[in-house]
């Protein structure tokens, strides 16, 4: 499989785009909480509605057509971005952020960027998931052995979703590919607020996750990008750090997210082949993010995201240094790149700006 670098996506332009005798009954009385807890909820309430209509789980057309998944039928999360939610995260990312950012924080209600992995969770029942512990809607059912996070990108507006307030997000599939190693499903995430027209979108998200045949680890690791991390006066930034088990398991947690290559070493070792648990996709994208938006805004610059378009060449694993090199390209972009612990890159991101 060709590795393909984050200006080979093939992503759409998003601007355009029921007692018996004798049984103690008990009658549930509604629990009226204060006003201003009430207002704030504690534990975010979700609502998940699948499209009514009849959806055909046959992919219909292009490279994987008549690939069968679980589930092909849209899908709507309504979700309470909560204030303790975006709280928790912070606590999590803070040991292994730059000692100077670590109380920074964003300067509005505005969700912080990549802060959107925490909400709209999908995983409804244990009943709803496959042996690896992750949700069967939208994936196939021919047999694979690896789910993977490959790449993706993010497109946020100047609409805002907003901590307290209601937002939805509708996911669709795009479209699947195959090929002779596995099988592609690509995801489209619209979030907004309910309010918000069709047009009126916060942030546009395209996933792509992969279903392989085979558990080769060594094919992962010796895929593209090699390469040194960059140093000196054509980095921004860099930063090293040693992302624990913990870390991976409180935001599994925070994300209900319950894929067992994050949260059981002994799965992730002798079911799947890894040598230890591995980060999450989005929590590589969440540092990336994070920590470049912390940067500026402790430099007193403007800043606000775009898009960002990533690509994960090779897993990183809980207890082994990653650093983090960030620089502007020619272009006027700015490259983030994770590199694992012998100097490999294993996560690519590209950033554009908001002018």
């Amino acid at each position: 499989m060709r590795s393909r670098g984050p200006s080979d996506f093939p992503i759409a332009d998003f601007q355009n785009s029921q007692s018996h005798p004798g049984e103690l009954k008990c009658m549930l009385r509604p629990c009226r909480l204060p006003t201003a807890i009430s207002r704030h909820f504690l534990i975010s309430p979700r609502i998940i509605t699948v499209s009514n209509r009849c959806y055909s789980t046959l992919v219909k057309s292009g490279a994987g057509k008549n690939v069968e998944l679980y589930s092909a039928a849209p899908r709507t999360i309504r979700d309470i971005l909560t204030p303790s939610r975006v709280a928790l995260l912070d606590l999590t990312l803070a040991p292994y952020l730059p000692e100077s950012l670590r109380e920074i924080r964003y300067p509005s209600s505005e969700l912080p960027p990549a802060y959107h992995f925490l909400f709209f969770p999908t995983s409804t029942s244990e009943l709803d998931t496959l042996s690896d512990g992750y949700e069967k809607h939208f994936a196939p059912k021919v047999p694979f052995k690896r789910r993977l996070w490959m790449q993706g990108r993010l497109a946020f507006s100047n609409r805002h979703l907003e901590i307290r307030n209601w937002a939805e997000c509708v996911e669709t599939v795009e479209r699947v590919s195959v090929d002779a190693n596995g099988t592609d499903v690509w995801m489209e995430r619209t979030m907004k607020t309910p309010s918000s027209t069709t047009e009126g979108w916060s942030i546009k998200e395209v996933r792509c996750l992969r279903y392989v045949q085979n558990t080769h680890a060594k094919d992962e690791e010796s895929g593209n990008g090699s390469g040194v991390p960059l140093s000196g006066t054509d980095c921004l930034l860099q930063h090293t750090f040693t992302p624990s088990q913990i870390l991976l398991t409180r935001y599994s947690y925070l994300t209900h997210n319950f894929h067992r290559i994050h949260i059981d070493p002994q799965y992730a070792r002798s079911t799947e082949g890894y040598p230890n648990v591995l980060v999450h996709g989005p929590l590589s994208v969440t540092f990336i993010l994070t920590i470049l938006s912390r940067f500026y805004i402790s430099q007193n610059t403007p800043f606000k995201i775009k898009t960002a378009k990533y690509v994960m060449y090779r897993p990183l694993y809980a207890d082994n240094p990653t650093t983090l090199t960030i620089t502007n390209t020619k272009s006027g972009r700015t490259r983030a790149i994770l590199w694992n612990h012998q100097n490999q890159k294993s996560v690519e991101c590209i950033i554009t700006h908001l002018k």
